[in-house]
């Protein structure tokens, strides 16, 4: 919702997601000396699930905190101000990049959005739409 929020399409959403290259015990550790409990859940990497996301609460907003499942164009994020802090948000084109990955009915919704705010990006999200569908084996059901 909030990288989503900076590249032109606003909603609301009941968390934040945070993405970094990071050990998630380390995380985990790291949260808890802040006072920050997090629960640690493992996803099936055979089945295509993340391999695993931090949950958590903090002075009332939940978060996520996930590894990178698509490839993010480190050097493009943008600081943004976030209460007192400034985080990096990713591009539109890691953005997208995610959006297709995560593959939800709201992250379709937010794709299409910033498609429309963004339509620069449309022949480049067409590509790795095709190659999603190809590499879950979806392509013949939608492309023909």
């Amino acid at each position: 919702g909030l990288a989503v929020g900076i590249h032109g399409y606003v909603r609301a959403t009941k968390d934040v997601d945070f993405v970094v290259y990071a050990d998630p015990k380390e995380l985990k550790e790291q949260l808890a000396s802040h006072g920050i409990n997090a629960e640690l859940r493992r996803g099936d990497i055979l089945e295509g699930d993340i391999p695993w996301v931090l949950y958590g609460e903090w002075e009332g907003v939940r978060f996520d905190i996930l590894p990178p499942t698509v490839p993010i164009d480190w050097e493009r994020r943008e600081w943004v101000a976030l209460g007192d802090a400034e985080v990096k948000v990713v591009d539109v084109v890691s953005l997208i990049r995610l959006k297709l990955r995560a593959g939800g009915s709201l992250d379709f919704v937010d794709l299409a959005h910033l498609l429309r705010r963004h339509p620069g990006q449309q022949p480049g999200a067409l590509e790795l739409t095709q190659d999603l569908l190809k590499r879950t084996g979806q392509d013949q059901e939608f492309l023909g």
